[in-house]
């Protein structure tokens, strides 16, 4: 989609290396990316990255949520409590979808659904699934078009 859209492309990366293998996973998605393509590392903030570049003519590449979420949960913290910490998240999240929703550039936003999957052992991570659910939601109520993949078929399910 961001190559065939005919834009300048910032891809916003969210996700962090706190492993050896993880580092690897950014070292081959840095690899993959286009040279012509500016790349934004922010695990948090990107609703201002957004703002910052919501020229029209620009697609803004945000990938991906998932990690979005995750970076926003684990800043919230245990202090927070669970309902405080669902507040805190969506309303980062919420940010970013306004900030998409109203910006002149296309904006597309990665990620994945994690409640197809297997029901997680951990408070924290039944937490975490649930809370990606509703931001899943949350961005995609905002959004013009939003797409499903299957089995690497991309399925159009709204627009």
């Amino acid at each position: 989609m961001a190559r065939a859209a005919g834009a300048r492309v910032t891809y916003v990366a969210t996700g962090l290396a706190g492993d050896e293998e993880m580092r690897r996973r950014i070292a081959e998605h840095r690899r993959r990316r286009p040279p012509e393509w500016e790349t934004v590392e922010e695990p948090v903030a990107v609703e201002q990255v957004l703002s910052a570049r919501n020229e029209s003519g620009r697609l803004l590449l945000v990938d991906c949520l998932t990690f979005l979420v995750f970076n926003l949960l684990e800043r919230a913290g245990a202090h927070a409590g669970g309902d405080g910490r669902r507040r805190a998240v969506l309303a980062r999240v919420e940010a970013m979808a306004e900030q998409a929703a109203a910006s002149p550039a296309q904006v597309v936003v990665v990620s994945n659904e994690v409640g197809w999957g297997v029901v997680p052992e951990t408070p924290l991570g039944r937490e975490y699934r649930d809370l990606l659910g509703e931001a899943n939601q949350l961005v995609a109520a905002r959004a013009q078009t939003v797409y499903a993949l299957l089995a690497g078929i991309p399925l159009k399910i709204k627009g």
